[in-house]
């Protein structure tokens, strides 16, 4: 179960996620550049991925630490992001003569759950009087990184819902949702 996609919502596909850190450190104060450090990442932001950036500066140590969360829904859009991002990171690095120490973290793989079993939960939600639709997902399915398999076969929005769609794939003979996993459901 999503709780953050909207009610009904079948996920085609979900999105990926990653993370990184990069801290920024110059010899001076007057070699700190002004103004944020990635101020638009060019072709990241897309339909396809999205990306929150956190800069924070720390003057007393010539310092300047950046986080970042991209999702994508594709792998081959999380890569490009999270490599673009990199890019930008150390150009700025090598013009302004900064000492870098950066790291990224995958956190969730992208998925694409096969049509077959989002038109049969489709189906059955439909058949308890739910409607449903299908559309990507903007919430990362934990437990899916380096290309595990999720913990469930599909997954389903209920944003304002969330007691109802507990109750329908509780009481439903063919779904379950997945031990451990609030956020998944998966058919046997």
């Amino acid at each position: 179960m999503l709780p953050e996609e909207p009610a009904g919502a079948i996920p085609t596909p979900t999105a990926g996620a990653a993370e990184f850190t990069a801290t920024l450190t110059w010899r001076s104060p007057e070699e700190v550049p002004t103004g944020p450090l990635l101020p638009k990442l060019t072709g990241i932001e897309t339909g396809a991925v999205r990306c929150s950036i956190s800069e924070a500066e720390v003057p007393e140590e010539c310092t300047r630490r950046l986080s970042a969360r991209i999702m994508a829904l594709s792998e081959e859009n999380l890569t490009a992001a999270l490599d673009a991002a990199m890019r930008t990171i150390n150009e700025t690095t090598a013009s302004t003569e900064a000492l870098l120490e950066a790291g990224s973290v995958r956190l969730a793989s992208s998925l694409n759950f096969p049509a077959s079993t989002r038109k049969r939960l489709a189906r059955d939600l439909k058949e308890a009087g739910f409607e449903s639709c299908f559309a990507p997902a903007w919430t990362p399915i934990p437990g899916t990184v380096w290309g595990d398999a999720p913990a469930a076969d599909i997954a389903l929005g209920t944003r304002g819902a969330d007691r109802e769609f507990r109750d329908f794939l509780e009481g439903h003979p063919s779904w379950k949702i997945a031990s451990g996993y609030v956020e998944s459901v998966w058919r046997p």
